[in-house]
């Protein structure tokens, strides 16, 4: 079952421009597939942030990929190592990022030229067949891909549940860094070494 904990809004619609670009970096699969409907070039160089964001870009039909590993400090060090001309860099992602790789690579002496694709708000409400799954203790799992999202969840829960029967839940995190944003009451996460999904499928296969 899918229950959104986030809502995308689109900010950008016109098309962007590549003529003067050598690479793009992106943050999130959201971003790339938003991306994907305002550039035609998909030779150019792009920066992916983790496996499932290169699959993604793959998806989408860009040919020149570069996975990061979902890790800022590592797509640094690859930029650095592989871009070496006068054309700008293209960084598209969210309005709000929780790593200002932007104002770095500027600082670097390169030339940055930031595109806002999107936004994330938080929802506002639980669903009710999510509700009525955990008070039928139906629920084996929740998965949690982002920070942002395991911060509203926490929220959200609070609002419906006791703090027992969220402590009872099982929670699967893309990243260790999602766990940390988890109350450090709630004892039942794992967290994918790797920041990719099939981790996750892996922490759920294994505990079944």
């Amino acid at each position: 079952k899918t229950y959104p904990i986030l809502e995308i809004k689109n900010i950008r619609k016109e098309r962007i421009s590549t003529l003067n670009a050598q690479a793009i970096c992106t943050s999130s699969v959201n971003g790339i597939l938003i991306l994907s409907r305002l550039i035609r070039d998909r030779k150019i160089k792009i920066f992916t942030m983790g496996s499932s964001s290169s699959r993604t870009a793959k998806e989408c039909g860009f040919k020149n990929i570069i996975d990061c590993n979902a890790d800022s400090d590592r797509m640094l060090e690859l930029i650095n190592k592989t871009v070496k001309g006068n054309g700008e860099i293209i960084y598209a992602g969210a309005k709000k990022i929780s790593n200002d790789l932007p104002s770095i690579l500027t600082s670097n002496g390169y030339n940055v030229n930031r595109y806002i694709l999107y936004e994330t708000v938080f929802t506002k409400f639980l669903h009710k067949e999510f509700i009525n799954i955990v008070n039928t203790e139906q629920l084996a799992w929740i998965v949690l891909l982002s920070r942002k999202g395991a911060r509203n969840c926490i929220r959200l829960l609070k609002k419906s549940f006791t703090d027992a029967k969220i402590n009872s839940i099982n929670f699967a995190c893309l990243s260790s860094n999602i766990a940390k944003t988890l109350p450090k009451s709630i004892i039942n996460k794992r967290y994918a070494k790797n920041p990719d999904t099939r981790e996750i499928v892996k922490i759920l296969s294994w505990e079944k």
